[in-house]
């Protein structure tokens, strides 16, 4: 049995805010501000702090802050974490895994939509960058 639309929506809109909660959100910001200084030298740029010896661990690293600080890479797995939770309650019988992978992929669409609508248009964001004119 699919999701209905209504449920899509709001699992959306709960995984835009989850998002909004890891990526910006005051409530955790020391901890983010520690995680950023352990992953990146220089964190407004997004330069990840090199391992001495070891390339395949900076890049690891650095791959896991850039999921960690990016929207719309840990909304996806957020809304994993959402559809499977749901699931789980509501039974995965009845349903294909090409239906499961569209319903996970449409909430995350969805918590982007919403994270450009509000984010974009809103407020400038500190982790977009924009360079001046010359």
């Amino acid at each position: 049995m699919s999701l209905p639309g209504t449920l899509l929506i709001v699992m959306a809109v709960a995984t835009y805010r989850v998002t909004r909660l890891v990526i910006g959100d005051t409530i955790i910001e020391g901890w983010r501000d520690k995680f950023k200084a352990w992953a990146y030298v220089d964190p407004e740029r997004h330069v990840w702090r090199k391992i001495p010896g070891r390339p395949w661990l900076t890049f690891w690293r650095g791959k896991l802050a850039d999921l960690l600080t990016c929207p719309f890479c840990i909304s996806v797995w957020i809304a994993g974490g959402m559809y499977v939770a749901v699931k789980a309650d509501d039974g995965w019988a009845g349903t294909s895994w090409v239906e499961h992978g569209v319903a996970w992929m449409a909430i995350a669409g969805g918590a982007i939509i919403i994270w450009n609508l509000v984010e974009i248009s809103v407020h400038e964001p500190e982790h977009i960058v924009l360079e001046e004119e010359a």
